[in-house]
C-alpha cells in the first residue's frame, strides 16, 4: 500500500509499505480520509518521530478486515477512529487528567492516517471506533478528533455564556474552538493573529471583534475572562498574560518548540490567574462531539476545510499549512 512515510524533517518519501496485519482483536481500516493536524506538523519540524514512521490521526475510513473477537462491527462498515484510550481507572483518568495515563500515551493506530491502510488495535476497538450513520458526511466525521480535542479545552477552562473570551490564532484550532463556542451562546468573543485573511473568515464565523497584532495593540482586549492560546510560540504565551483580567483564566492549547521558557511575573499571584494546559481528547468528548455534528449544531464546521489533497501530494498540504496564508483545515485523501 501506499504511505507518506517520516525519515526526517521535510524529507517524506510517498513510497510502498506493507498493508497491516492483524490479530482475532483488531481492525484493518481502508482510510478515506486523513487530516492534518498541527501536531504532525510540529513532529515533523521537530523531528520527533521516529524515521521511518507514518503520520496522522485524524482518520475516517471503513472496515476492510475483522478479527474474528471483534463482533460489534461489520466488513464494509463507515467508522470514525480516534487514536488513543484512557484506562479510565489509573489517578490521572480519575482526576479528570486523561492525557497523562500512561495507557492513553502507548496507544496509537498502526500506521498513522497517511496511508491507505491502518491497524486499530485491541485497546482502541472498545471504545475508539464509532459506527457512521448515513446522515454524517465523511468530512464531518474526521473533523469529530480535532473538535474533541477543543471541547475538552473548552469543558476543562469552564467557559461560561457571559464570559469575554480571546483566541490568539485563527488557524483551524481557534476557528474551532470559536465555532464551539458560538454553539455555547457565548457572544464575546475575539480574535487575534497575523494573517487578514484568517481574521476575516473569523469575523464571517461570528467573532466579535479580531485584531492583526502586527498592525495594530492589543489594548482594548485586555480584561478578558478566557483568553486560549491557540498559536504555538512563547510571544502568543506572554501576549496572553498580559489580556487576562485579574481573577481570569489562561489556557494553553498549543505545542511550543522543546526548551522554550516564557517569561512570567512571580507577582502573578496577587491576580490569582488561573493558567491551565490542555492536549487532546478522550472517547467522552469525542461522543459528545459526534452528538453534536449529528444533531446539525455544529453545521458550520466544514467551512474550515480549505484544501482537499490527494495523499500523494502531501508535500503541497504541508507547504500550505506551514506557510498559514491561505489555508486553514487540510485533508488527505489516499
Amino acid at each position: 500500500m501506499k504511505a507518506q512515510v517520516f525519515y526526517s524533517s521535510y524529507h517524506i518519501k510517498y513510497e510502498d509499505i506493507p498493508v497491516p496485519t492483524i490479530t482475532d482483536d483488531e481492525l484493518l481500516i481502508k482510510v478515506k480520509i486523513c487530516g492534518l493536524c498541527g501536531t504532525d506538523i510540529y513532529k515533523i519540524q521537530q523531528e520527533s518521530v521516529q524515521s521511518g514512521s507514518v503520520l496522522g490521526h485524524e482518520v475516517v475510513g471503513t472496515i476492510e478486515k475483522q478479527g474474528r473477537n471483534v463482533g460489534s462491527f461489520k466488513v464494509g462498515e463507515r467508522v470514525f477512529v480516534s487514536h488513543h484510550a484512557p484506562c479510565f481507572s489509573c489517578k490521572y483518568c480519575k482526576q479528570g487528567t486523561f492525557s497523562l495515563c500512561e495507557l492513553f500515551k502507548s496507544t496509537n493506530i498502526k500506521p498513522g492516517g497517511f496511508a491507505e491502510f491502518i491497524k486499530v488495535p485491541k485497546e482502541l476497538v472498545k471504545n475508539n471506533v464509532i459506527p457512521l450513520p448515513d446522515s454524517l458526511s465523511d468530512e464531518e466525521a474526521v473533523l469529530i478528533e480535532p473538535f474533541a480535542c477543543a471541547w475538552r479545552n473548552i469543558k476543562r477552562i469552564q467557559i461560561e455564556p457571559k464570559d469575554v473570551v480571546t483566541i490568539i490564532g485563527a488557524g483551524p484550532s481557534g476557528i474551532m474552538h470559536l465555532i464551539l463556542l458560538k454553539t455555547m451562546g457565548v457572544k464575546s468573543i475575539r480574535l487575534v493573529d497575523v494573517v487578514d485573511s484568517r481574521l476575516e473568515f473569523a469575523e464571517k464565523l461570528g467573532a466579535e471583534d479580531v485584531i492583526n497584532i502586527k498592525n495594530k495593540k492589543i489594548d482594548k482586549f485586555k480584561e478578558s475572562d478566557i483568553v486560549i492560546v491557540s498559536v504555538g510560540n512563547k510571544e502568543a504565551v506572554e501576549e496572553a498574560l498580559d489580556m487576562v483580567r485579574v481573577g481570569g483564566k489562561l489556557s494553553i492549547f498549543a505545542q511550543v518548540p522543546d526548551n522554550t521558557r516564557v517569561q512570567l511575573d512571580p507577582n502573578l499571584i496577587y491576580h490569582e490567574t488561573l493558567i491551565l494546559g490542555t492536549y487532546s481528547s478522550t472517547p467522552i468528548e469525542q461522543k459528545e462531539v459526534f452528538d453534536m455534528f449529528v444533531s446539525g449544531k455544529l453545521k458550520d464546521a466544514t467551512s474550515i476545510i480549505s484544501h482537499r489533497l490527494s495523499l500523494k501530494d502531501f508535500q503541497k498540504g504541508l507547504k500550505l499549512a506551514v506557510e498559514a496564508k491561505n489555508s486553514c483545515k487540510i485533508l488527505f485523501y489516499p
